[in-house]
Parts: structure tokens; sequence; C-alpha cells
């Protein structure tokens, strides 16, 4: 900045650009130690109204104006100039910085990484006032599971002194998967096997509900924005971190396969069980209508499980139990045509664990009358009919008034293009490589993993 311009803005105060209150709210903002940490920031400290907001950033803007203006104006400073450059100038660069404080805090609309809009950025400053800079490590982490869930009960409760931590997920709450059929079929109020997010990290970090959406390594930021099947607008915005944990699980895996993503049902969430619960209901109340054909009401009460691993077979057991327990007493006369299948592509279902675990299932299936198709894979899925192909070729299709897909997981799309960055360290098909420490190879230490989205790489 050039000598006139200095001289010029050192005539002027902060007091003739903003109110005398606004002007110690910014100067005591400036004064604030840069370790003091956000859960200490009293509710009794001056809080801007956007109105003040707007009116001290048009000031501030005119007075920079002025400035840059004085600046073309005298393209060589004098000696005396250049002396009373060499000195402070508090109301100036005062000015310019509460100029760029207010900016930062008003909605921005501006491009973020990979073209994604943001609305706001949150740089290095704290999440709960941005007037507060903060000089501590931010650590996000990024899912709401398993891992993610253990991580933030095991940090101990002074971490805020240390740390800044962020939640990043678009699930607000923890899911106990494994009771999942029970909640589908009634067993269980889903209330019973969530919890919610905020109880996890409360009084240890903050929470955002987003989806990532992408990540920038070399510049240590990512985009998140609000879930758009939230029912709200998408919001997005743009966080810096130091140290980034990735847990954000798997996906649903097709396979490829024609059909799945129209015509069959996942499992892996809360509203999966609940749409699963009431296919279920539906397919019966359809079925019990005058004059159905018996040709429709066999296939409206045929229910096919792909899969036979233990969510499928939790699945198919879950289901047999609510339809004979429950369903008996009001549709007396449909249980004849009631036909549960289990699709496995080995020659016995829980092929993850020893033999005779699965050979055991088989038995307790077979004696309750639910079918197991094996040494069969599913070619393609239509509506209310899948094809399948034995082990010796020969194709058919088995009707079905519900289809469940509980074939496996994929990788999660944020992982595959995080992979990107780093072709030479990271090979696998599935997952993140990681070292015994769960670093993510080729990120230099920066980033860390754990969860379906990790695997750590074992040397050969």
């Amino acid at each position: 900045m050039s000598g006139p311009c200095i001289t010029a803005c050192r005539t002027a105060t902060l007091d003739t650009i903003a109110p005398a209150g606004l002007v110690a709210a910014l100067q005591q903002q400036q004064r604030e130690k840069s370790h003091t940490p956000f859960a200490q920031v009293e509710s009794d400290k001056y809080q801007p109204s956007v109105l003040t907001m707007a009116l001290v950033g048009r000031s501030l803007q005119t007075k920079s104006a002025r400035c840059s203006e004085s600046r073309r104006a005298v393209p060589a400073p004098s000696h005396a100039a250049r002396r009373l450059a060499s000195r402070p100038a508090p109301a100036c660069i005062e000015g310019m910085i509460a100029l760029q404080r207010v900016q930062r805090l008003q909605p921005l609309r501006a491009a973020a990484v990979e073209e994604i809009d943001v609305y706001t950025s949150v740089d290095k400053m704290s999440v709960h006032d941005a007037g507060v800079k903060l000089d501590k490590p931010r650590v996000v982490v990024l899912g709401s599971g398993w891992a993610s869930a253990s991580f933030f009960k095991a940090l101990p409760k002074d971490i805020k002194q240390r740390y800044e931590v962020v939640m990043v997920s678009p699930r607000n709450y923890f899911l106990y998967t494994p009771l999942l059929p029970a909640v589908a079929v009634g067993t269980m109020e889903e209330r019973s096997i969530v919890e919610p997010v905020r109880n996890l990290v409360q009084g240890k970090g903050d929470y955002y509900e987003a989806v990532c959406k992408t990540i920038d390594p070399v510049k240590k930021e990512l985009v998140a924005c609000f879930p758009k099947d939230a029912g709200l607008d998408e919001a997005c915005f743009k966080i810096k971190y130091d140290m980034l944990i990735v847990g954000v699980g798997s996906v649903n895996n097709t396979f490829g396969i024609k059909g799945v993503q129209e015509y069959c049902q996942f499992f892996k969430s809360i509203e999966d069980a609940n749409n699963l619960r009431r296919r279920i209901s539906e397919c019966f109340e359809r079925a019990a209508l005058p004059y159905t054909m018996e040709e429709e009401r066999k296939k409206l009460l045929s229910f096919v499980i792909c899969g036979g691993g233990p969510t499928g077979v939790e699945v198919a057991a879950e289901i047999h139990d609510m339809i004979f327990d429950d369903l008996k007493e009001h549709y007396p006369g449909l249980m004849k045509d009631v036909k549960i299948r289990v699709i496995e592509l080995m020659d016995y279902v829980l092929s993850t664990y020893d033999r005779k675990i699965g050979e055991f299932t088989a038995q307790q299936f077979e004696r309750a009358g639910i079918e197991l198709v094996l040494n069969t894979r599913v070619a393609s899925v239509r509506d209310g009919y899948v094809t399948v192909v034995k082990k010796g070729g020969e194709e058919y299709e088995i009707p079905f008034g519900s289809c469940v897909w509980a074939t496996g997981i994929a990788m999660n799309p944020l992982v595959k293009e995080l992979q990107q960055y780093f072709p030479k360290e990271q090979t696998h098909f599935r997952s993140l490589l990681t070292d015994d420490h769960m670093r993510v190879k080729g990120s230099d230490g920066s980033i860390w993993a754990f969860g379906d989205a990790s695997t750590i790489d074992q040397p050969r």
C-alpha cells in the first residue's frame, strides 16, 4: 500500500466508520487469544445483526475504495510518505481486517472444488464463531457408522482443548445394523437400535448433517452438501482440515446386473427396513382382495432374497417368523401360497463361515419351509420376476412380490475418487489401502481411514 493511502487512512479511525459498540466488539475480537476454545465464547459478547454487518461492510468497502483511488492518484510517494508507510496504520488495517471478517460471516455463492457451488467456507475459523481464530488442528471425520461412532466414544473428554473435531455425515444417527431385520418385521422398534449422533459428539466436537461430495488432499479441503433426500434445498459448504478420517463405509453391490436398482429392495438402512415391512403388508393386502387370480396371488406372496450371507439368512428367517407367527391369524387363507426363497451362488449358505454352520442353517430352513436356491446366479431382474441361471446353464424365472438384494458391498464412490489422487499406492478394488496405523498410503500422513472404507495393506 502506497504512502498517501496510508496517510489518508491514518486520518480516519474506526469510530468514523462504524458505531462505537461494534468498533469495541471488533477490536475486542482482534485481541482474543488464538488458543481460546470456541466452547468458551460467551453469548454476552457483542453479536452484530445481519443489517449491522451489511452496513459496516458497505462503509468499509467505501473506505477501501478511497484508499485505492488515492493510491492510483499518486503513483510516486514522497520521502515523507515512505516514512509514514513504515509506521503501523491501525485504522486502515483494522478496517480491512474487519471487512474480511464481515465477508466471511455473510453467506456466499461461489465456485468450489470441482465446480460445486458453496454458500460458505469454513476455513481455520471456529464453526461456532467465525470471529474466533483457532490455533488448534482441525480433525474432520466422515461418516457416522461403527468405526466413526467408536472413534468418538474413545476420545477423551478434554479433546476440545487440543483439537477441533468435526463429524460430517448425511445420517444423523448411529445404526445398530445386526438388529435391522428385527425392525423390518416389527419385532423391535427402530428407536431401540439407533442413537443420535449429537449424543456421541456432545462435549467433544461438532456435527454437520451433510454428505461429502469431493476431497482435495492437496489443498486439504472438502466440499459437503446437505442431503438432497432430506426434503430441503441442497446447501453446500467447503471446510478445511488438518487431519481427515474417512469412515464413509461402502455401498450396495449390484454387480452391474440389469434391473436390480429399479426392482429390488436393498437392506442397509432404517428406510430400507421400513420399506420392506410396508411392501410385505401391501403384498398381503393386495393378495387378500376378492377375485384375485391364483397366479397373481402366488406371485404377490413370493418373497425372494438374493444373497445367502448373514444379512440374507437373517432377513429370510425374520420374514418367515413374521408371516407364520403374526400374519397367520389375519390371513389364514393365504398361508398355503406363501413362498420364501434364498438365492445363493455357492453350494451352501453363510459361505464366509465354517461349512458346518451353513449345513445346520440349511436343515433349519428346510424344516421351516424356506427354499434354498443354491449354485445359482442372478442374471437379470424385471418387474415381478428375477431371472436366474443354474450352475449347469439352466435359466428360468422366479416370480416375486418383494425381492431383497443382500449380495454384498462395493466401493464407496468417494473412496474411488480419493484413490485417483494416489494411483501408485491405492490399487485395491474396494477399499483404501492403509498402513498398520490406518494412515492412507500416499497421503503423507494427513488422511486416515477405517471401517469398510479401508483395508490394511498386508505385505506379501
